[in-house]
């Protein structure tokens, strides 16, 4: 699909297995998100939405133990994640995370391409204090390859490179066949329609892999694209929930606003 238009996407149809992978209970940060629940399975894409500050991006980075200070629990193939527990511990349970700001958080601005790709994977590639370079050529070059990054050399700076292909080199470091969970905040935030085609073929390719991937987006019309599943939440609440293809785009919009709240739950 590279190259393509969005209008060009159509969502393969899938069978989503019923292991559930992550279980979300009660989840409650105080003036964050209160009362959240809920499970995402193997193979499946997730999406919860709302308007900025409902809450979504920081009840992810809790599940990537970034976060600490929330009652209620997270499971993740079903045993209880320690808060806080940091994103090392999280990668190496099979977890991958895209943040919001790639140029702040999701790159290493000074570094090359390769450098980029290769940062995630060097654990695995080294034995015995070397670096295996043959290996972490195949992956960089696998990575590159997939995710039809346009880069005139993998050692060409990534900071020379368009916004789109930055994104996808976020997305390469977690194409390693261990990865199970995937969780994205803002996937397409600021590119073109072209390198979202492109990402949006990623994030299925995943999930047909069995990759559960749960995302925070608040474009509508990507939500609706995406999801298999999406939450839709206001001020940190969870409102309703909807399966694909029973989506409802006025409905979506009135949950994100308050719309379909009593107003006794207003905040």
């Amino acid at each position: 699909m590279t190259g393509t238009e969005l209008d060009d996407f159509v969502k393969p149809v899938k069978t989503i297995s019923d292991d559930v992978l992550l279980d979300v209970r009660d989840l409650k940060l105080p003036q964050v998100y209160d009362d959240v629940s809920f499970s995402l399975r193997r193979g499946e894409i997730l999406v919860l939405t709302g308007l900025r500050g409902c809450g979504a991006p920081e009840l992810a980075k809790a599940i990537f133990g970034l976060t600490v200070g929330y009652s209620g629990t997270i499971s993740y193939r079903g045993e209880p994640l320690q808060p806080g527990r940091g994103p090392a511990a999280a990668v190496r349970d099979g977890m991958g995370m895209v943040t919001e700001n790639r140029d702040k958080n999701g790159i290493m601005a000074a570094l090359s391409v390769r450098d980029n790709i290769a940062l995630p994977f060097l654990e695995k590639a080294t034995r015995a204090g070397l670096i295996n370079a043959n290996q972490i050529g195949t992956l960089v070059d696998k990575a590159i390859r997939e995710t039809s990054t346009k880069t005139s050399s993998p050692d060409q700076e990534i900071r020379f490179l368009s916004g789109g292909n930055k994104q996808k080199i976020c997305f390469s470091r977690w194409l390693d066949d261990d990865l199970e969970l995937l969780i994205l905040l803002e996937p397409t935030r600021g590119i073109d329609v072209h390198a979202k085609a492109d990402i949006y073929r990623i994030i299925e390719d995943l999930a047909t892999r069995g990759v559960g991937v749960l995302i925070l987006s608040y474009e509508i019309d990507e939500v609706i694209m995406l999801a298999d599943r999406v939450i839709t939440m206001y001020h940190g609440r969870s409102v309703a929930e909807y399966s694909h293809p029973n989506f409802d785009k006025d409905k979506m919009l009135a949950d994100m606003s308050g719309a379909n709240l009593p107003a006794t739950e207003h905040a």
